[in-house]
């Protein structure tokens, strides 16, 4: 088959027989639709065409045409992808790359990358100055730009209407379950209304990351509730997982069914498990089920490095990522603002403060006498090194108190003196 445009290559991905004697579960047929097919490896792919093809014309080979979007990997890549090969450039506004293989690849593709400060993690239409605020101000002053805006563009949602559940429906009319990851949620929201309209019997299940961790590509309940589009009514269902659930189901599939997926849909695949020991098929009638394997596992190498290192052949006594809930909960440590702003009058001297936000946050305001390491590279310095003084108290500051939690624990049980700033740097500053 020969092709005149890498536009010619988005959608008509595959479904994937994921055999059952992988899954184990009776009754239940199981596929994967898989996106990372498409050239750009992901799902956004067709966004990301659907998004930019109107502009085409006007834009293309214009030096000072420039396609704006707030994505920290697969939306800005595929943009770009795709608008390269008409001469047009492009750029992203976010504070949400974590990964540095993401960021490496959009500046191999010439993105223009700005990171912005931000106090949380994850983007908060209602508050001002954030990623979409500020790409509308410079599209407004600059005609030749143009927002995508991937958070309220209804392309969005018609890219795949249009597309992806078609491909789906042909393939398999009798589809019953649909399993979601869950980052921004605006694909999900309206496919899931679509979904539902066509087959009223369908459910719908929707994957969260758990509240403490990171999983690229989903967020966990509190971060999408802050964009303002997730509406829980719509899903019949939502599972927390954790990123180390998330890489052993990843690397399930890659072993036993070939699927190079990366741990968002392993998450999606955990959760599925789940669902099924919780709610068995009972009816002995085979039901059908679609997931999506939204992109390729190789762009995330450092992220399952840095949480299950003895993959690689990397052995540690205790690896922080594979701290169980229960001991997290029994050495976490934890002190008050108005204690620690005690401390900090009197003897500053006995105190190890670490400002885990990026180092824009920390430029824009900090607590006297803390230093800054972000929470990725001082996770990764513990967990290598154990660079602490076992003589002072430690102090690990993050916006809500929340990120750091984990961490602290982690020290503790290596019999360092440890504690997270109650309600984190939002109550210091409240206080």
């Amino acid at each position: 088959m020969i092709y005149k445009h890498i536009t010619e290559l988005i959608g008509n991905t595959p479904l994937l027989l994921v055999p059952e004697t992988v899954h184990k579960i009776p009754y239940l047929i199981l596929y994967a639709k898989l996106e990372y097919q498409n050239p750009f490896w992901s799902l956004k792919d067709r966004f990301a065409w659907y998004g930019i093809r109107d502009y085409v014309e006007s834009l293309k080979n214009n030096p000072h045409a420039k396609i704006l979007e707030s994505s920290s990997g697969n939306t800005i890549k595929a943009i770009a992808g795709i608008a390269n090969t008409f001469g047009i450039s492009s750029k992203t506004i976010t504070n949400r790359i974590k990964i540095q293989e993401q960021k490496d690849m959009l500046m191999l593709m010439g993105v223009d990358v700005e990171q912005l400060p931000s106090d949380g993690e994850c983007i908060d239409l209602t508050q001002k100055n954030n990623a979409v605020e500020l790409i509308e101000q410079e599209c407004n002053q600059n005609k030749n730009y143009i927002h995508t805006d991937q958070y309220r563009n209804k392309l969005n949602t018609q890219a795949h209407i249009d597309t992806t559940w078609p491909e789906i429906f042909s393939d398999l009319p009798d589809i019953s379950y649909f399993f979601w990851s869950l980052g921004t949620t605006w694909s999900s929201w309206w496919v899931t209304k679509f979904l539902k309209s066509k087959r009223k019997d369908l459910t719908s299940i929707g994957v969260v990351s758990d509240m403490e961790d990171f999983i690229p590509g989903i967020r966990n309940i509190k971060e999408m509730n802050e964009v303002g589009i997730f509406e829980k009514s719509l899903y019949d269902d939502i599972y927390e997982v954790n990123s180390i659930q998330a890489i052993h189901s990843s690397i399930d599939l890659i072993k036993k069914v070939g699927i190079m997926c990366w741990p968002t849909t392993g998450a999606v695949y955990r959760g599925l498990l789940h669902y099924f020991q919780k709610n068995p098929i009972l009816d002995w009638k085979p039901k059908t089920w679609v997931f999506i394997v939204c992109d390729r596992i190789e762009p995330y190498m450092s992220y399952i490095k840095q949480r299950i290192p003895k993959i690689f052949h990397q052995e540690h006594n205790l690896c922080f990522w594979e701290i169980n809930p229960q001991d997290q909960e029994k050495y976490a440590k934890s002190i008050s603002p108005q204690e620690l702003y005690e401390i900090l009058q009197n003897n500053p001297e006995k105190l190890l403060m670490f400002d885990t936000r990026s180092n824009k946050s920390f430029t824009l305001w900090h607590i006297p006498w803390s230093i800054n390491i972000e929470l990725d590279l001082l996770t990764e310095l513990t967990d290598k090194w154990k660079i602490f003084d076992k003589n002072k108290k430690v102090i690990l500051l993050c916006p809500l108190g929340k990120q750091t939690k984990k961490l602290c624990s982690y020290l503790n049980m290596w019999w360092f003196d440890c504690y997270s700033l109650e309600w984190g740097l939002t109550a210091w500053k409240k206080k």
